[in-house]
């Protein structure tokens, strides 16, 4: 009787397992199989489902290239898991809130001073209707881009993908004569962000500078230096900023600027407000077509974070919420819709066609109150230069990694296996 219940011996001393166990592991290895199946009748349905076949032999984004220790940490901060319901979901990642904020703030930059002058341009109610117009469509593309990468997550196991990786997967599984294209795509992807990036962080860093010429000259009421010396001057405190890693510290800065943004854009809203210069029915409806044409480039330039959606959305928690109606892109929007739609419209009421490039200035000169608005604007677009600039260094770091140490252990392999 112990035989049957604890295992029977087959003249050797080795034990055989008992019938139960066998049957345990039968009833494994079928599950296995029909998994396997499974997972091959999906593959099978989605190369069906297209009109083109998948490349399973993507190559994997440059953050895995490196040593061991460096791949295991990425690997386990940014691996993507799916749940229950089917959402994807991070072990590590930032949260919702602090994600909103770093995607508000990069948002309301110093695009938004110039669109009182963008309104004069394209009239009172076009450059509204632009206004929102833009701001739907900034949002459907955005999460469009979106959704695309998380298609290329679920279907090829890939944890993250910046824009340029992005286009190369989908070249990849596009049409076949667009197909061996996909690394000059990803290429032009990277370099059209960094050009557009330069053109960012160079608007801010003259911004910069020239505010802290002026706060300067109106607190100690003297004449100050060139603007040259100006942006000299600030050269080293900012690149030491720029050595900041990762989204999170920049939060803290980035929360202090929406502070201060939130702060400035009150007190101008309020001085706008109580005290214009003409009424609603004075402002023409429309302007000239050339202004339309203008106000176009001045009202997309508002809209900053088309960069930031992915390297966003690759350090968040729950990649979901990105998406949806009450997801940070439509709230984001939303938001800087607002607040660009009030500065543009009433700022272009109070001063009419003497309103100038930037609503700052045309505020009153030497008064204390509108220097520390015009202080707080500054602290709030080094923010914004910052989080610009982190999508230059990503890019830039990654190709430099590449080059540098990437290829030179590559290299060094090589000559010990000779």
């Amino acid at each position: 009787m112990s035989s049957k219940s604890s295992g029977s011996s087959n003249g050797k001393g080795n034990k055989i397992a008992p019938m139960e166990n066998n049957k345990n592991n039968c009833s494994i290895i079928k599950l296995n199989n029909l998994n396997n199946n499974k997972n091959n009748k999906n593959s099978e349905n989605l190369n069906k489902s297209c009109s083109f076949p998948i490349d399973e032999n993507i190559p994997p984004p440059s953050y895995s290239e490196g040593n061991k220790e460096e791949k295991e940490n990425s690997e386990n901060k940014t691996k993507l898991f799916i749940n229950e319901k089917g959402k994807l979901y991070r072990h590590k990642g930032l949260s919702f809130k602090i994600t909103l904020l770093n995607f508000l703030k990069t948002l309301v930059g110093a695009g938004f001073l110039s669109l009182p002058l963008a309104f004069k341009n394209a009239g009172l109610w076009t450059g509204l209707i632009m206004t929102i117009l833009f701001a739907f469509l900034n949002c459907l593309c955005m999460m469009q881009l979106v959704k695309c990468a998380q298609f290329f997550y679920r279907q090829f196991n890939i944890p993250f993908l910046s824009y340029g990786d992005l286009a190369r997967q989908t070249c990849s599984i596009s049409f076949r004569w667009i197909r061996p294209y996909k690394n000059i795509s990803k290429a032009v992807v990277d370099s059209t962000i960094l050009f557009l990036e330069f053109g960012f962080c160079s608007t801010y860093y003259l911004f910069i500078a020239i505010t802290l010429k002026e706060f300067y000259e109106e607190f100690f009421h003297m004449s100050s230096s060139s603007s040259f010396q100006w942006l000299m001057a600030i050269y080293i405190p900012m690149v030491l900023f720029n050595f900041l890693r990762t989204l999170k510290f920049i939060a803290w800065l980035s929360t202090f600027g929406n502070f201060c943004i939130v702060g400035s854009l009150a007190f101008l809203l309020q001085y706008v407000i109580r005290y214009p210069n003409y009424t609603i029915g004075e402002m023409p409806f429309f302007n000239t077509f050339d202004g339309l044409l203008t106000a176009a480039g001045s009202i997309i330039y508002s809209f900053e974070a088309q960069t930031l959606v992915l390297p966003m959305e690759n350090k968040l928690k729950k990649p979901g919420q990105m998406l949806g109606p009450f997801g940070i892109l439509s709230g984001g929007i939303f938001l800087a819709s607002l607040v660009y739609s009030s500065i543009g419209f009433f700022g272009y009421v109070a001063y009419g066609d003497k309103i100038k490039g930037s609503i700052t200035q045309n505020l009153p000169q030497h008064q204390i109150s509108f220097t520390i608005v015009k202080l707080a604007i500054c602290i709030s677009v080094l923010a914004s230069f910052l989080l610009q600039m982190y999508v230059i260094v990503e890019i830039v770091w990654t190709k430099c990694h590449k080059l540098l140490f990437v290829e030179r252990d590559e290299n060094k392999n090589s000559e010990l296996k000779t």
